[in-house]
């Protein structure tokens, strides 16, 4: 008999046919357990409980399978149109949806399937970036010193926006807001006011407040700041010059932040007459460290950094052929994905940043003439964003299309 071609999804058909419950956990079980079980001698076990085994079990007949190479590491979904050119995305994971905003326009669109199919959403103002807590709100940064919010209110119900005009300075970062669930604190903006680069935080997506950086963060750091958010702390990273970047960190959801930390870019990515620019801080669970790009746009090259706790940072790769210029960083456990936009590309490592591969490029259209290529993480999976286009992947054990044959 020839080998299948996808064991694992043969695999959960029959475990499915034999032991599924129906619907999950409060079903009853296609077959039940004998009477005496290896667990409770003389007691069968309820649906719930196969349920739970059957889950788990199947989960490590996957990991095995593909540590032999029986399965890829990540389902990619062909490239969809949004509707239009987006230039921030967000997930929600109470809503299991990803969300894509326009910066000059109220458009939004929501996709419930992984990217696959977009729904219009109306806001009242275009976004630059956008976030959702661990209940499923949403804070939305506008244009014109506008922000957005929304309450979940229950799955299939929309968002309803409330405006809040003129809360943060005219000018902000692109990728300026986060959500940190341990001290229930939003940080976003980092905004320019002067010459100074300041955080905002709330507790109520509606008031914000002021903070500080530390002072010599200013309005010569081009590309605004990007924060991280992971293990109970945010991470701030910016340009401090042509040669190095800076990163601070704050326990206490943007309040108050600490370690101002200047680091210096290999000389193979430094170009003195133009900027560089840094990724989001990504934080991995599993490796237990920060990771960051630094990019140089216009050599097209760019050095990874990792950190254990946001202030000590150690160069990981240098990338100096041309079109390694990561615009974004994110990790899931210890599997890290870099993308840049020109030409539109997927990087991939899995020794902690160490040894990078091209990965699938295959329907990932180019960025080019739009906002720069950008990918963030859920619990199961990515999403990258580029323009008009998105192109979403779930982790093994979750399959997102069905099995070849």
């Amino acid at each position: 008999m020839s080998r299948p071609s996808d064991l694992p999804a043969l695999l959960k058909t029959w475990a499915n046919a034999n032991y599924g419950a129906g619907p999950a956990w409060a079903g009853t079980a296609q077959r039940q357990a004998p009477g005496s079980s290896a667990l409770v001698p003389g007691v069968s076990l309820p649906a719930e409980v196969l349920n739970y085994l059957h889950g788990y079990g199947f989960d490590a007949v996957q990991g095995a399978l593909n540590a032999i190479g029986q399965q890829p590491a990540l389902d990619w979904n062909a490239a969809a149109a949004i509707g239009a050119a987006c230039s921030s995305f967000a997930w929600s994971d109470v809503e299991q949806a990803w969300y894509a905003f326009q910066v000059g326009s109220t458009a939004a669109f929501r996709s419930d399937d992984w990217g696959r199919t977009w729904t219009s959403v109306t806001l009242s103002t275009g976004a630059s970036d956008a976030a959702f807590d661990t209940s499923g709100n949403a804070v939305v940064l506008g244009a014109a010193q506008t922000l957005q919010e929304g309450p979940f209110v229950s799955y299939g119900t929309p968002i309803v926006w409330t405006n809040h005009a003129a809360v943060l300075p005219a000018s902000y970062s692109w990728w300026g807001v986060q959500y940190e669930p341990v001290s229930a604190t939003w940080c976003g903006a980092s905004a320019l006011v002067g010459t100074t680069l300041l955080p905002y935080t709330s507790t109520n997506r509606s008031v914000w407040t002021a903070r500080a950086f530390a002072a010599g963060w200013t309005s010569a750091n081009a590309n605004g700041v990007t924060l991280g958010v992971g293990n109970g702390l945010l991470v701030a990273a910016t340009i401090d010059s042509t040669t190095t970047f800076r990163t601070m960190i704050s326990a206490n959801g943007g309040v108050t932040w600490t370690n101002d930390q200047a680091i210096t870019v290999n000389a193979a990515v430094q170009n003195l007459s133009t900027a560089l620019a840094t990724s989001r801080p990504a934080w991995s669970p599993t490796d237990k460290l920060w990771y960051i790009a630094v990019r140089h746009g216009t050599l097209r090259k760019c050095q990874v950094f990792s950190s254990p706790d946001g202030i000590t940072w150690t160069s990981k790769a240098v990338l100096a052929n041309t079109g390694c210029d990561f615009t974004d960083l994110v990790a899931l456990g210890s599997l890290l994905i870099g993308v840049n936009s020109n030409p539109s590309s997927v990087f991939v490592s899995i020794d902690q940043g160490v040894t990078w591969k091209r990965g699938p490029q295959a329907g990932i259209p180019s960025a080019a003439g739009a906002r720069l290529q950008t990918v963030k993480s859920t619990p199961n999976g990515f999403g990258i964003l580029t323009g008009a286009n998105f192109v979403g992947s779930r982790r093994i054990g979750l399959p997102s299309s069905p099995a070849a044959t």
